[in-house]
């Protein structure tokens, strides 16, 4: 026999005297044979009775389950820890059990995992009200056929400005289509061909990508910053024929024996600016691949539609985009985030501002293109949103709406701007790029730490699932399943 406080002593756990040193939940079963009291009387009149339970007892667990059988009948009871369990999650748990109870009866022989346990209230409740809102009718069409309605819509309207050059949207159009044309004639693009792009911030950036669309392709962006062996890694798995770059990134470029175009220097000659028939794209058709970061292994190409992207800036139950936003945009062309900056802005007659990067991390720089260009909308990730509000939060003085995410948000950032700046709306945006940048989101207009990832966005679906992939209740923890139409076709060449 090895005493059990020696045992705990020489284990080094902590000792708490209102909990067990070695577990938190225990489960009791009293299945003993029980005389009746009434047959209990002692001879001098006494009588024994049974104790009536009361509500307030203590428990040196978190949770005690009571089993009690009782004339074929099974009780149960449960004492908890109400500095961690309220009486409403007990509720939900005794709730659950017995729906547990009901579905081992129907079939005794089906794995744990796959037992219900919900109710079919709670069921309805999450698979109709909570998993999100469907409005199909706004997914219709394609980014081009969105962006020549801006085109018609606002001719002479300025819709990127990037250093010292502006193009209003016709001009855009035009040299979009230049490109387009360039790429249909000289390059045998057509739909589907993917057509990799390197390229800094700029108004030449944006007319590349629409030209790619226009010509039916997907753009493959990559970032002129990543190592040699990364950009040589993107253009070996698309198999891409066709580089978009710049005169500055021509060296280091030997491997590659398609076609090589720097735009800077051969979009002059590209005399062509006829609008090209694009009424043949869907929103079923590729719009980009973009390469995950591979932190979890080795980065993934996946592979966004038309449908998608506009699912996640036209009509959003998240955010009013319109003719009036100015967006400076502060993500490079490799990170989802753009899809949301880009085209938020072009296909709701908006401004974009690219600057280079360089004015993005110097304070003072930064405030002078917010102020300079009216910059009202800004993109931040979590990171470069904290610097910010440490280094200098009059930054944020001009600006309407700020969207932050790509990691959990710090809530004494959060609440340091929002006491500053209390009529600024902070929306957290969460979300894979597998699922086209934004999946769910959350206006903060009421603190809490950690502060919430909110509802899905429009044309999403959200659920919690568990083990099994069976929907969890209110309140348990579990995994966030996504769906709808901002999901990835999948991955490049990966279809496991």
């Amino acid at each position: 026999i090895y005493p059990f406080d020696h045992l705990v002593e020489e284990l080094g756990l902590e000792r708490d005297m209102g909990r067990h040193p070695l577990f938190d939940v225990m489960v009791v079963l009293q299945n003993n044979e029980r005389t009746d009291l009434d047959d209990l009387k002692a001879d001098d009149g006494f009588e024994i009775q049974e104790f009536a339970s009361v509500e307030n007892i203590g428990s040196r667990f978190d949770i005690q389950f009571m089993f009690t059988e009782r004339d074929r009948n099974m009780e149960l009871s449960v004492v908890y820890n109400n500095d961690i369990y309220d009486e409403n999650s007990m509720n939900n748990l005794l709730l659950h059990t017995n729906e547990i109870f009901k579905s081992t009866t129907v079939s005794s022989i089906d794995p744990i995992q796959g037992l219900e346990i919900l109710t079919k209230g709670e069921k309805k409740q999450l698979l109709k009200k909570f998993k999100g809102n469907w409005k199909k009718e706004s997914i219709k069409g394609s980014i081009i056929d969105l962006f020549n309605k801006q085109v018609e819509k606002y001719p002479l309207k300025v819709a990127i400005r990037s250093n010292d050059t502006q193009l209003t949207f016709q001009q855009l159009d035009v040299n979009s289509n230049r490109i387009a044309n360039y790429l249909r004639d000289k390059c045998n693009c057509h739909k589907g061909t993917l057509v990799c792009i390197m390229l800094d911030r700029s108004d030449v950036l944006i007319a590349s990508i629409l030209g790619i669309l226009k010509a039916g392709g997907a753009y493959v962006p990559i970032d002129p910053n990543y190592p040699k062996f990364r950009r040589e890694y993107i253009l070996k798995e698309t198999k891409s024929n066709i580089l978009i770059t710049q005169v500055d990134y021509l060296y280091g470029l030997d491997g590659f024996s398609g076609e090589l175009i720097a735009i800077d220097l051969q979009m002059n000659d590209m005399v062509n600016n006829n609008p090209l028939n694009t009424s043949k794209l869907t929103i079923k058709d590729l719009a980009y691949v973009m390469y995950t970061s591979g932190s979890s292994g080795v980065p993934k190409g996946t592979m966004i539609e038309h449908g998608s992207v506009l699912r996640l800036v036209k009509e959003p139950n998240y955010i009013d985009l319109g003719e009036d936003d100015i967006l400076l945009s502060t993500g490079s062309i490799s990170f989802d985030a753009v899809t949301f900056e880009y085209w938020g802005t072009l296909l709701n007659g908006g401004e974009l501002i690219l600057n280079e990067q360089e004015s993005l991390l110097d304070t003072d720089k930064l405030k002078s293109v917010i102020s300079k260009n009216g910059v009202n909308l800004m993109w931040l990730t979590a990171g470069l949103l904290n610097e910010l509000v440490e280094k200098d939060i009059k930054i944020f003085a001009e600006l309407k709406t700020i969207i932050a995410g790509g990691d959990k948000l710090s809530f004494n950032h959060i609440k340091k701007l929002r006491q500053h700046y209390p009529t600024l709306k902070i929306i957290n945006g969460y979300g894979p790029t597998e699922n086209t940048t934004f999946s769910t989101t959350y206006e903060i207009t009421t603190l809490t730490d950690p502060i919430l990832i909110g509802r899905p966005i429009s044309n999403t679906e959200v659920y919690i699932v568990g083990p099994g992939d069976m929907l969890q209740p209110i309140g348990a923890v579990g995994e966030i399943c996504l769906a709808g139409a901002g999901l990835a076709r999948g991955y490049l060449n990966r279809e496991d």
